[in-house]
């Protein structure tokens, strides 16, 4: 009888044991798992080496997947094209607005081209924008109209472009200057694309760094030794989220008050000398009024500006701005949504068009190969009465802070 309770003893001390390894096991599966979890995907982390062929694919801005918005680019595409085909140089033809409308539930920037050429250029233009895209035209929702002195577009019965002609036998030699800033978003993963833009533009380029990336303190180090403005490039919550995930120290909008402050301080006192803020992704972020309210007034804190990068068309970001008294500024041309060179070269053209209209035009891009190679291109035919200009300027400048 001894021997058999000791026997039933054993083997309840040994099915306690086997309990206790297959949930100590199971405990530390879910901590692995919450902490894969919280790890951004391994493209956005992915950088290349010195010696990598630079051939990389990061994830840089979450992908615009309205079919809408994919028609506006697309047009927007051909209406340039068509003016560089032309010889329609950039001092001829002008981005004279660009207009937030919300139509039928959609919510799109209503564009105003102005094209003052002369007539035997303009006739090129027509002919190419309309036999080049006969097929597109015909499009049961894309719909073009031909007047005396302007050309209007229509997608899905929406007005979304609108072009004003003039003609002229001879154009003005005098023409106004454009102050243009150039930011290169997502900075701190490639420090090769770090050190060609800089040998490029010197410190006429702007580079938003993201915290906690592989490179940051080295590019950072590299821009306080030419003189390059800096931005601190907050990551925060896209729309499609989880699919496109920010990076680490990304603010959501589900995070308390106090979380919002200590991840917003923590990331701008990983980087020093910068001079503002602007966002990455946070299509979703910078359309909630109250989280974009307790991150702001942590920057207005620390004398900083925000530059939105404007992922969304429904941004709170300048409203906020002016009731709060902090200054936002926004992103008015994004030069790479397509990664064909030929186009960000367009998206150049349009952003130089659009300068000598306002007192400045910030344009965002990317440190993809092709944006390098497109902004090779554009320098040696760039418009001489458009100035590039730094961050640190633009601050000490009157108009830009009204």
């Amino acid at each position: 009888m001894a021997k058999k309770g000791q026997k039933k003893k054993k083997g309840q001390q040994a099915g306690v044991k086997r309990l206790f390894i297959l949930f100590a096991g199971l405990f530390l599966t879910f901590i692995a798992l919450i902490y894969v979890l919280r790890l951004p995907p391994k493209d956005i982390i992915k950088h290349p080496s010195k010696d990598s062929s630079r051939k990389h694919t990061l994830t840089y801005e979450e992908e615009i997947k309205s079919p809408f918005e994919q028609k506006i680019k697309l047009i927007d595409l051909v209406i340039f094209t068509a003016l560089i085909e032309s010889h329609i140089d950039s001092n001829e033809f002008a981005v004279t607005n660009i207009y937030h409308k919300v139509k039928r539930g959609r919510s799109f920037f209503e564009q105003h081209i102005e094209i003052r050429s002369e007539k035997p250029k303009i006739a090129t233009f027509l002919k190419i924008l309309l036999e080049k895209n006969k097929k597109l035209f015909l499009e049961k929702n894309i719909e073009i109209k031909i007047g005396l002195q302007q050309i209007s577009v229509y997608i899905d019965n929406i007005l979304t472009h609108l072009i004003w002609i003039y003609p002229k036998n001879k154009i003005s030699e005098k023409t106004r200057h454009g102050n243009l800033i150039l930011i290169i978003d997502d900075m701190g993963r490639d420090y090769v694309a770090a050190q060609e833009l800089i040998k490029l533009f010197g410190s006429k380029i702007n580079l938003a760094i993201l915290p906690y990336s592989p490179y940051a303190k080295k590019i950072q180090k590299l821009c306080l030794e030419h003189n390059v403005s800096m931005l601190l490039h907050m990551p925060m919550e896209p729309k499609s989220y989880p699919e496109y995930n920010p990076g680490p120290g990304a603010l959501f909008t589900s995070m308390s008050d106090q979380q919002i402050r200590k991840l917003t301080n923590k990331a701008i006192n990983s980087l020093k000398n910068i001079v503002a803020v602007n966002n990455h992704m946070g299509s979703k972020f910078t359309e909630n009024l109250h989280v974009m309210t307790i991150f702001l007034k942590e920057l207005k804190k620390k004398n900083l500006f925000f530059i939105d990068s404007r992922t969304t068309p429904n941004s709170v970001s300048k409203v906020l701005g002016k009731e709060m008294g902090i200054v936002v500024l926004q992103r008015d041309i994004f030069l790479d949504n397509s990664k064909n060179i030929k186009d960000i070269v367009l998206q150049l053209r349009k952003a130089e068009g659009y300068s000598v209209k306002k007192d400045y035009v910030i344009a965002i891009g990317h440190p993809y190969p092709e944006t390098i190679e497109a902004l090779k291109i554009w320098l040696k035919t760039k418009n001489p009465n458009v100035d590039l200009l730094s961050i640190s300027k633009l601050k000490s400048l009157r108009f830009a802070l009204k």
